[in-house]
Protein backbone atom coordinates (compact mmCIF):
# COMPACT_ATOMS: atom_id res chain seq x y z
CA UNK A 1 0.00 0.00 0.00
CA UNK A 2 1.55 3.31 -1.12
CA UNK A 3 1.38 5.95 1.06
CA UNK A 4 -1.16 9.03 0.28
CA UNK A 5 0.55 12.50 0.23
CA UNK A 6 -1.05 16.41 -0.65
CA UNK A 7 0.27 19.30 -1.31
CA UNK A 8 -1.06 21.57 1.79
CA UNK A 9 0.47 23.68 4.11
CA UNK A 10 -0.15 22.55 7.59
CA UNK A 11 1.35 22.76 11.44
CA UNK A 12 2.40 19.56 12.60
CA UNK A 13 2.87 19.24 16.45
CA UNK A 14 5.09 16.54 18.08
CA UNK A 15 4.32 17.08 21.52
CA UNK A 16 6.93 15.03 23.44
CA UNK A 17 5.47 14.02 27.02
CA UNK A 18 8.36 12.46 28.81
CA UNK A 19 7.65 9.85 31.55
CA UNK A 20 10.60 10.24 33.86
CA UNK A 21 11.46 7.33 36.12
CA UNK A 22 12.38 7.95 39.45
CA UNK A 23 12.22 11.99 39.62
CA UNK A 24 8.85 13.65 38.70
CA UNK A 25 11.09 17.17 38.14
CA UNK A 26 14.35 15.54 36.72
CA UNK A 27 15.89 17.66 34.67
CA UNK A 28 15.56 16.84 31.23
CA UNK A 29 16.93 18.88 27.58
CA UNK A 30 15.79 19.11 24.12
CA UNK A 31 18.37 19.31 21.43
CA UNK A 32 17.60 19.93 17.53
CA UNK A 33 20.48 17.01 15.62
CA UNK A 34 19.80 19.20 12.63
CA UNK A 35 19.29 17.80 9.25
CA UNK A 36 22.72 15.75 9.43
CA UNK A 37 23.46 12.27 9.79
CA UNK A 38 22.64 10.86 13.39
CA UNK A 39 24.94 11.49 16.11
CA UNK A 40 27.30 9.56 18.36
CA UNK A 41 26.42 11.43 21.35
CA UNK A 42 23.69 13.63 22.87
CA UNK A 43 24.21 16.07 26.03
CA UNK A 44 27.87 14.03 26.38
CA UNK A 45 26.01 10.76 26.54
CA UNK A 46 27.23 7.36 23.87
CA UNK A 47 24.53 7.02 21.86
CA UNK A 48 23.70 3.90 19.58
CA UNK A 49 21.69 3.37 16.13
CA UNK A 50 18.77 0.68 16.23
CA UNK A 51 20.20 -2.25 13.93
CA UNK A 52 17.53 -1.47 10.98
CA UNK A 53 18.15 -5.62 9.69
CA UNK A 54 15.09 -6.51 12.26
CA UNK A 55 12.86 -3.62 11.32
CA UNK A 56 13.50 -4.10 7.52
CA UNK A 57 13.23 -8.16 7.98
CA UNK A 58 9.12 -7.09 9.06
CA UNK A 59 6.67 -7.22 6.21
CA UNK A 60 5.26 -4.16 4.96
CA UNK A 61 1.96 -2.69 5.88
CA UNK A 62 2.11 -5.36 9.09
CA UNK A 63 0.86 -3.84 12.31
CA UNK A 64 4.06 -3.50 14.89
CA UNK A 65 3.62 -2.91 18.55
CA UNK A 66 7.65 -3.59 19.07
CA UNK A 67 10.25 -2.05 17.12
CA UNK A 68 13.03 -4.29 17.37
CA UNK A 69 16.95 -3.52 17.01
CA UNK A 70 17.64 -1.66 20.28
CA UNK A 71 21.19 -1.91 21.12
CA UNK A 72 20.80 -2.15 24.93
CA UNK A 73 18.99 -4.28 26.91
CA UNK A 74 14.85 -3.85 26.54
CA UNK A 75 11.99 -3.05 23.81
CA UNK A 76 11.23 -0.03 22.30
CA UNK A 77 7.22 -0.77 22.09
CA UNK A 78 4.93 1.90 20.69
CA UNK A 79 0.77 2.03 20.96
CA UNK A 80 -0.85 2.46 19.16
CA UNK A 81 0.71 -0.08 16.77
CA UNK A 82 2.41 1.08 13.73
CA UNK A 83 2.74 -0.27 10.23
CA UNK A 84 5.97 -0.42 8.75
CA UNK A 85 6.75 0.68 5.79
CA UNK A 86 10.07 1.12 3.51
CA UNK A 87 11.89 4.06 1.57
CA UNK A 88 11.85 3.71 -1.64
CA UNK A 89 9.19 1.48 -1.66
CA UNK A 90 5.54 1.60 0.38
CA UNK A 91 6.84 5.59 1.75
CA UNK A 92 6.69 7.49 -1.61
CA UNK A 93 8.70 10.38 0.32
CA UNK A 94 12.62 10.91 0.29
CA UNK A 95 13.85 11.02 3.96
CA UNK A 96 16.36 12.88 5.05
CA UNK A 97 20.38 12.77 5.75
CA UNK A 98 20.37 10.10 2.83
CA UNK A 99 18.27 7.39 4.95
CA UNK A 100 16.80 4.43 2.93
CA UNK A 101 15.16 1.79 5.18
CA UNK A 102 12.14 0.77 7.63
CA UNK A 103 9.74 3.65 8.39
CA UNK A 104 6.72 3.31 11.09
CA UNK A 105 3.75 4.87 10.15
CA UNK A 106 0.41 5.18 12.21
CA UNK A 107 -2.17 6.22 9.77
CA UNK A 108 -5.21 7.81 10.90
CA UNK A 109 -3.13 8.46 14.21
CA UNK A 110 -2.90 11.87 15.77
CA UNK A 111 -0.71 10.35 18.74
CA UNK A 112 1.52 7.80 19.38
CA UNK A 113 3.63 6.68 22.67
CA UNK A 114 7.37 5.49 22.63
CA UNK A 115 8.21 3.28 25.77
CA UNK A 116 11.61 3.13 25.88
CA UNK A 117 14.02 0.53 27.54
CA UNK A 118 14.84 0.97 30.80
CA UNK A 119 17.69 3.08 32.00
CA UNK A 120 17.31 5.66 28.77
CA UNK A 121 19.33 8.61 29.14
CA UNK A 122 19.02 10.04 25.98
CA UNK A 123 17.46 9.10 22.93
CA UNK A 124 16.65 10.37 19.35
CA UNK A 125 14.32 9.98 16.87
CA UNK A 126 13.30 11.54 13.42
CA UNK A 127 9.30 12.18 12.50
CA UNK A 128 7.75 12.89 8.71
CA UNK A 129 4.09 14.40 8.40
CA UNK A 130 2.31 12.52 5.98
CA UNK A 131 1.74 16.04 4.18
CA UNK A 132 4.18 17.92 1.59
CA UNK A 133 5.14 21.04 2.48
CA UNK A 134 6.92 23.30 5.60
CA UNK A 135 5.99 22.49 9.01
CA UNK A 136 6.41 24.03 12.37
CA UNK A 137 6.72 20.93 14.86
CA UNK A 138 7.43 21.82 18.23
CA UNK A 139 8.58 19.00 20.99
CA UNK A 140 7.50 19.99 24.81
CA UNK A 141 8.58 17.59 27.63
CA UNK A 142 6.44 17.02 30.43
CA UNK A 143 8.65 18.82 32.76
CA UNK A 144 8.32 21.90 30.89
CA UNK A 145 11.10 21.09 28.49
CA UNK A 146 10.23 22.60 24.96
CA UNK A 147 12.10 22.63 21.15
CA UNK A 148 10.42 26.01 20.49
CA UNK A 149 9.03 25.69 16.37
CA UNK A 150 11.48 23.24 14.41
CA UNK A 151 11.07 23.23 10.47
CA UNK A 152 10.33 20.22 8.71
CA UNK A 153 10.09 20.38 4.95
CA UNK A 154 8.50 17.30 3.42
CA UNK A 155 9.28 16.80 -0.40
CA UNK A 156 7.86 14.56 -3.05
CA UNK A 157 9.65 11.47 -3.94
CA UNK A 158 12.12 13.43 -6.59
CA UNK A 159 13.67 15.51 -3.36
CA UNK A 160 14.81 14.71 -0.20
CA UNK A 161 13.20 16.00 2.36
CA UNK A 162 14.29 18.61 5.83
CA UNK A 163 13.68 16.02 8.59
CA UNK A 164 15.75 16.97 11.84
CA UNK A 165 16.53 14.40 14.12
CA UNK A 166 15.01 15.48 17.88
CA UNK A 167 16.87 14.19 21.24
CA UNK A 168 16.14 14.55 24.80
CA UNK A 169 18.91 13.74 27.42
CA UNK A 170 19.12 14.10 30.72
CA UNK A 171 21.56 15.82 32.80
CA UNK A 172 22.10 14.28 36.16
CA UNK A 173 22.92 11.12 37.10
CA UNK A 174 20.16 8.89 37.99
CA UNK A 175 17.71 10.28 36.19
CA UNK A 176 15.99 8.40 33.00
CA UNK A 177 13.74 9.05 30.34
CA UNK A 178 10.65 6.30 30.19
CA UNK A 179 8.14 7.30 27.36
CA UNK A 180 7.57 9.80 24.38
CA UNK A 181 4.31 10.96 23.12
CA UNK A 182 4.37 12.29 19.85
CA UNK A 183 1.08 14.44 18.89
CA UNK A 184 0.42 15.77 15.21
CA UNK A 185 -2.76 18.44 14.91
CA UNK A 186 -5.36 16.97 13.12
CA UNK A 187 -4.53 18.58 9.77
CA UNK A 188 -0.90 16.82 8.91
CA UNK A 189 -2.70 13.45 8.52
CA UNK A 190 -0.66 11.40 10.28
CA UNK A 191 3.19 10.87 10.40
CA UNK A 192 6.07 8.38 10.43
CA UNK A 193 8.73 7.57 12.10
CA UNK A 194 12.44 6.24 11.85
CA UNK A 195 16.54 6.44 12.57
CA UNK A 196 16.65 5.82 16.58
CA UNK A 197 19.38 5.77 18.78
CA UNK A 198 19.49 5.15 22.04
CA UNK A 199 22.14 5.72 25.51
CA UNK A 200 21.96 4.02 29.02
CA UNK A 201 25.18 6.28 30.11
CA UNK A 202 25.17 8.67 32.98
CA UNK A 203 25.55 12.14 32.03
CA UNK A 204 29.07 13.29 32.09
CA UNK A 205 29.86 15.34 35.70
CA UNK A 206 30.83 18.31 34.77
CA UNK A 207 34.46 20.00 35.61
CA UNK A 208 34.57 21.41 39.29
CA UNK A 209 35.35 25.18 38.82
CA UNK A 210 38.82 26.19 38.91
CA UNK A 211 39.13 28.00 42.56
CA UNK A 212 42.61 30.28 43.23
CA UNK A 213 43.95 29.67 46.91
CA UNK A 214 43.26 32.60 49.06
CA UNK A 215 46.54 33.09 51.82
CA UNK A 216 45.70 31.88 55.21
CA UNK A 217 46.58 34.60 58.34
CA UNK A 218 49.56 33.07 58.89
CA UNK A 219 50.35 33.49 55.58
CA UNK A 220 49.44 37.17 55.26
CA UNK A 221 51.88 37.48 58.38
CA UNK A 222 54.80 35.56 56.82
CA UNK A 223 53.90 37.98 53.66
CA UNK A 224 54.02 40.88 55.88
CA UNK A 225 57.11 40.09 58.06
CA UNK A 226 59.36 39.35 54.78
CA UNK A 227 58.03 42.79 52.85
CA UNK A 228 58.57 44.44 56.36
CA UNK A 229 62.02 43.07 57.00
CA UNK A 230 63.02 43.77 53.06
CA UNK A 231 61.95 47.91 53.69
CA UNK A 232 63.83 47.98 56.26
CA UNK A 233 66.96 46.21 54.84
CA UNK A 234 66.72 49.09 51.90
CA UNK A 235 66.81 51.54 54.56
CA UNK A 236 69.60 50.64 55.64
CA UNK A 237 71.32 50.31 52.39
CA UNK A 238 69.88 53.78 51.58
CA UNK A 239 71.72 55.56 55.18
CA UNK A 240 74.68 53.55 53.79
CA UNK A 241 75.06 55.11 50.51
Amino acid sequence: MQKTIKHTGCTLLLACALGLAGAAQAAVVFENLGFGAPPTHVGGIAVTPFDVVPQAAIVDTTDVSTIPGSPVLGDLTVTPDVEKRTMPGSWNSVWSNGYTGPIFFAPGELSLTLTLPPNTTAFYFHAQPDRFGTYTITATGADGTTSGPVAITTNSSSAESDIPGLAFHVTAPGEFISSITVTVEADAGAFGIAQFGIGTDAPPVPPAPTVTAVPTLGQWSLLLLGLTAAGLGAARLRRRG
